[in-house]
């Protein structure tokens, strides 16, 4: 991960912003999945969500890389990625965006969209 990155928001979920998101999703997506939760302070729910998202991160760490953007104070990637809900989850492999979650889900589908290949992913 990038040296100039925000800090974690735990041991295993990133903070990204739209000064480090090339670097620590798009360049790391070529190695391995990375989720984004792209959320707000404000939304009770997105809290919710992110605490799914740190339990999945606890347990797939060394496999995928867990992120988290703060829509308010990076508004460019929200527009970037067409984020009209929240919380919303994208998973990126090989620098795109392979498939999304939005709204609160539970670990299971998580976790089923993170294993499943890229073609599946598409019409999830």
């Amino acid at each position: 991960m990038s040296s100039t990155s925000t800090p974690a928001t735990s041991a295993r979920t990133l903070t990204v912003t739209a000064a480090t998101f090339e670097q620590d999703v798009i360049a790391a997506s070529f190695e391995r999945p990375v989720v984004v939760d792209f959320s707000a302070a404000w939304c009770p729910p997105c809290q919710l969500a992110g605490t799914t998202l740190r339990e999945v991160a606890a347990a797939r760490f060394e496999s995928a890389v867990f992120a988290t953007v703060d829509i308010d104070a990076d508004p460019e990637l929200a527009q970037r990625f067409g984020i009209r809900a929240l919380p919303t989850l994208h998973f990126f492999r090989d620098g795109r965006v392979v498939g999304s979650l939005v709204g609160l889900h539970g670990r299971e589908q998580i976790l089923r969209l993170l294993d499943a290949e890229p073609p599946a992913l598409l019409s999830a």
